[in-house]
C-alpha cells in the first residue's frame, strides 16, 4: 500500500481537470489537492501531450499515480477528458466576457 501525504488524497484525472480548470494558479491547485505543485505541472503537461486542452498559468503561479492517467488506448476516456477541459475553458472564458 502507497504512504499518502498528510491532507492529500488519490487524484483520478476526471477530478484532476475539473480543479485545474476552475482554478486560478497552480497553487490553488495545490492548496486543494495537497500535491506540489511541481507535480501537479507535470501531470497538466502529460494530459496536454495526450492533446486535452488545460489552462496554461504563469510560471510565478507555480505547478503520478500509474492510475491517475488514462492509457493511450482508452480513447473514450482521453475523449472525455477533452470535452470536459473544452466546457470549463468555454465557461471560464464566458465569464470574462461579463
Amino acid at each position: 500500500m502507497s504512504k499518502m501525504r498528510k491532507g492529500r488524497k488519490q487524484l483520478m484525472a476526471e477530478e484532476f481537470v475539473r480543479i485545474w480548470q476552475t482554478s486560478n494558479s497552480v497553487q490553488e491547485v495545490a492548496e486543494k489537492t495537497g500535491y506540489k505543485s511541481t507535480t501537479l505541472s507535470v501531470k497538466a503537461n502529460s494530459l496536454r501531450r495526450m492533446g486535452i486542452p488545460l489552462k496554461k498559468y504563469s510560471r510565478n503561479t507555480g505547478g503520478g499515480s500509474p492510475r491517475f492517467f488514462p492509457r493511450k488506448e482508452d480513447t473514450d476516456r482521453i475523449d472525455a477528458l477533452k470535452l470536459l477541459a473544452e466546457a470549463y475553458q468555454k465557461d471560464t472564458s464566458e465569464e470574462s466576457n461579463k
